[in-house]
């Protein structure tokens, strides 16, 4: 799992970047569909809105 890319995605969605964290999310999502941490943080931006 690309935790750096994890961990961008995440510091994107924390400091008023949504779009760019959710495109490093996304990108995780599409070679790791089953990682755990993205599926957690983009559940997590879903709720948020």
């Amino acid at each position: 799992l690309p935790t750096a890319l994890l961990h961008l995605g995440r510091h994107c969605l924390e400091h008023g970047e949504p779009e760019r964290g959710r495109r490093c999310l996304q990108a995780i999502l599409a070679r790791f569909p089953r990682a755990p941490e993205a599926r957690l943080a983009e559940t997590r931006l879903g709720e948020e809105g």
